[in-house]
């Protein structure tokens, strides 16, 4: 009688630790910017998975801003790069949070002196094909 309830405790024990309420795993805050969004000025921004960035009046050329991105936690920073027509050498900073299923992205500029794009970066709404 000893060994069969050693053996019954074990499996008791052993199956407690897989559990089945396992959690999904946490998205990459980054993996869900990726992709071309339009602002509420009609500009498209568009995330690169290569940690590249742009943005234009059209979604796949006349940049008027293109730079690097990075995102740590909910932190997004958007460095311009130099030849840039607009905001050109600038590093920025803003706390961003995504809405309604992934579908629009809300910024609040944490530090950003090109005063120009703050506007255009408020609320972001997904590209899609149809939208063109």
């Amino acid at each position: 009688m000893r060994y069969p309830l050693l053996l019954l405790i074990t499996i008791l024990v052993l199956l407690g630790g897989c559990g089945t309420g396992a959690s999904e795993p946490e998205s990459d805050p980054a993996e869900s910017i990726i992709g071309t969004w339009t602002s509420q000025g009609g500009k498209y921004v568009t995330f690169r998975d290569d940690g590249t960035y742009d943005v234009g009046t059209e979604p796949a050329n006349a940049s008027t801003e293109f730079g690097t991105w990075s995102m740590e936690g909910d932190v997004l920073t958007k460095v311009t790069d130099p030849e840039a027509s607009s905001c050109a050498g600038i590093t920025a900073t803003y706390e961003v949070e995504l809405l309604d299923d992934g579908t629009q992205l809300e910024s609040t500029v944490v530090d950003d002196e090109c005063g120009v794009r703050v506007a255009d970066f408020v609320l972001l709404t997904k590209h899609t094909d149809s939208d063109s």
